[in-house]
């Protein structure tokens, strides 16, 4: 992983510097990075970022939060429109990890990852919501599918439900005038794992 420097997006949980050059090692942060892969992995994810593989479908999803805007204190509206569409994950703040013995030596681990999937809403849209919220269900509904299926396999994060879909959202109209609107859909993957 190189080395990546962000904020937290306004109106999100807190502003916090963020640098980050280490490779993830350790059942806490490899379940964020497995979670990276198998959205990168899915053919909805790459064919709405216009990705052909995974390694350009990865651009698109940060860990956390956005790199800095230029001025690091604010993205303007045409900052954050190059970067639609893009997804944020993270390790759920109550309950991201948890470890449990099972049996003598052995162990089982599961936790939360959320992904906030995040896309700007075309001007031509922005009165339009019962159409924005449905092409977005539309979405999400077959990404959420695709990590499914995918988590059945080696490689990919050990998905055994999706018990919460908070969303859709849309940016409050206060605020949209200054850096646009986005429309956004989180998903929080129930994963496990024993060893």
């Amino acid at each position: 992983m190189g080395s990546e420097r962000g904020r937290f997006l306004t109106g999100a949980v807190r502003i916090v510097e963020v640098i980050m050059a280490t490779a993830a090692s350790g059942v806490m942060s490899e379940a964020i990075e497995y979670a990276r892969i198998t959205l990168a992995d899915c053919n909805t994810w790459r064919t709405w970022v216009g990705a052909s593989s995974r390694s350009q479908a990865l651009r698109r999803i940060f860990h956390l939060e956005l790199p800095p805007p230029k001025d690091h204190n604010a993205y303007t509206k045409d900052e954050l429109r190059r970067f639609h569409p893009y997804a944020l994950v993270w390790q759920e703040p109550e309950g991201g990890c948890t470890w449990n013995a099972i049996a003598q030596g052995a162990r089982a681990a599961s936790g939360v990852v959320c992904v906030k999937l995040v896309d700007g809403v075309d001007e031509a849209l922005s009165d339009k919501t019962p159409e924005l919220v449905m092409r977005l269900a539309n979405r999400v509904g077959a990404i959420m599918e695709e990590i499914l299926d995918l988590a059945m396999l080696p490689g990919y994060l050990a998905v055994i439900g999706i018990p919460e879909s908070p969303g859709p959202w849309l940016t409050p109209r206060e605020q949209k005038y200054g850096t646009g609107e986005e429309i956004w859909q989180e998903l929080h993957l129930a994963w496990g794992m024993s060893g």
